[in-house]
């Protein structure tokens, strides 16, 4: 198979959340979503393929230097870099050709100050068009060109203990057909109706026991401030809400680097772990994501942390910012990693395989979740469903549903098609726009699992602002 691209346009919308989202230390209520459309040559046929993603601020990148502005302007110049070195590039496998274009944006960005997750946001981008565009090409689904090699991923280039292995082996016989959402409670996310002073009069669910309640939501990931005092609270708070809905339920809990050492990590765990009135809660938690900072969670200062550790698995999330950096982190101590399709798709599979590798010796001590950027469809959403459904997971973090209004804010046009394309996925609100149906706390994957790349949807990019002429300006900030 001959891989090129010969052509790329980028356009964005401005979005605005229905509710504020707060992580780490930045609150968000407006942000770029972005598109890219590449024309791909496979095999001297012309294919159009098709990627989507907001670009959050202050998640790869958390200087405190940096504005929000600023920020969001440097995703745009990661991705922007990527399409145009992918022109310049050609490869006889979509696996290959993006491992040149991840290489080399790499090393673009370390000449640049640019942090490695930041580099591969830009690039995936790219890898998810092309998969796209190859899916439509070869006739044939996400899920079976995983499973008959059709990609052509070589994990062995990643791994040499993956050397000569068929990555369909760490993979289901078939994709899910459906995945329980696991809802995300930010920091200033209200628990009950009692705390919503103003509520968003959108007819969707806002605090946390209405989407337990209504929803029939039974998995959730909490936000960690960092502050052991203040996240025992919240942690207690939540705590108090889920127990007084759900009989059984799952639990994660993000600190989005926050914290400074594994021993404040500890100390909290060892105060939840004391309470009786946290036992179910504590008994319920699957995994801690990123406590530490980037610049030191994958020092051998870490590792010396991890080794005194004996608490709920710890993964990396942003400190998997490149190829290899989950086979770092377990010799460290961590337990595992994040999937997201923002972080790249073939990497995320080779990681799948990575860990089932770890997990023959070690007696299922390895573990991999499924997150999310707040992302949204028709794109984003369906295309990283399409990766979670593939990779056999349970449940995946969605909370683009959460903080913005279904569809609302994308073309009439586009919004009726992706209801015609995901009767199961989506239902129509009674106010007009699609919103994920989420019945029983599960979203129905049927339409996903069997389009070529997770939708059939195809954006009309001129329907947006050219890349060349949107500003952050737009947005308010």
């Amino acid at each position: 198979m001959g891989i090129a691209v010969s052509d790329t346009n980028i356009a964005l919308t401005d979005l605005h959340t229905r509710m504020p989202f707060s992580f780490g230390s930045v609150t968000i209520d407006a942000l770029p979503h972005l598109f890219v459309e590449l024309t791909v040559q496979i095999d001297g046929e012309s294919v159009t393929g098709y990627a989507a993603d907001h670009a959050v601020p202050k998640w790869f990148e958390k200087d405190p230097e940096l504005t929000v502005a600023d920020d969001i302007e440097r995703i745009q110049e990661t991705v922007d870099r990527a399409c145009e070195r992918s022109l310049e590039l050609e490869a006889d496998t979509p696996f290959r050709f993006w491992r040149s274009l991840i290489d080399s944006q790499l090393e673009w960005a370390d000449r640049n100050g640019i942090p490695s997750i930041l580099a591969s946001f830009g690039v995936s981008f790219v890898e998810r068009a092309v998969i796209d565009a190859v899916c439509r090409h070869e006739g044939t689904t996400f899920g079976d060109a995983l499973r008959d090699g059709t990609f052509g991923i070589e994990p062995g280039s990643i791994y040499e203990e993956l050397s000569g292995t068929d990555p369909a082996e760490a993979l289901p016989d078939s994709p899910e057909r459906s995945v329980a959402v696991r809802h995300t409670v930010g920091h200033d996310d209200p628990l009950t109706a009692a705390e919503i002073a103003d509520p968003v009069a959108d007819g969707l669910p806002q605090s946390l026991a209405e989407y337990a309640r209504t929803d029939g939501v039974r998995y959730f990931k909490c936000k960690l401030s960092g502050d052991v005092a203040a996240d025992r609270e919240r942690l207690t708070a939540i705590a108090d809400v889920i127990d007084a809905e759900l009989d059984e339920y799952g639990v994660t809990v993000d600190a989005n680097e926050q914290y400074q050492s594994i021993d404040e990590l500890e100390r909290l765990w060892r105060e939840l772990a004391g309470e009786d009135a946290l036992a179910e809660f504590v008994d319920s938690l699957i995994c801690i994501e990123q406590p530490l900072d980037r610049s030191i969670a994958l020092s051998p200062e870490a590792g010396e942390m991890l080794d005194d550790w004996d608490g709920p698995p710890i993964i990396i999330d942003e400190s998997d910012g490149k190829p290899g950096s989950l086979g770092e982190a377990a010799r460290l101590g961590y337990a595992g990693a994040s999937v997201k399709s923002c972080k790249g798709v073939f990497k995320s599979v080779v990681n799948a395989a990575l860990v089932s590798r770890l997990n023959e010796r070690n007696e299922g001590k390895y573990l991999l979740t499924a997150e999310d950027l707040t992302t949204i469809g028709p794109v984003s959403l369906q295309q990283d469903l399409a990766l979670v459904a593939s990779l056999g997971f349970g449940h995946v973090e969605r909370n683009g549903h959460h903080y913005f209004r279904g569809l609302d804010a994308l073309p009439d046009e586009l919004q009726d098609r992706t209801l015609e394309t995901h009767g199961d996925l989506y239902r129509r609100h009674e106010e007009g726009f699609p919103t994920l149906d989420i019945d029983g706390g599960t979203l129905a994957l049927d339409s996903v699992v069997d389009a070529p790349y997770g939708t059939p949807t195809r954006p009309d990019l001129k329907a947006f602002t050219p890349a060349a002429e949107w500003s952050v300006e737009t947005l308010g900030l």
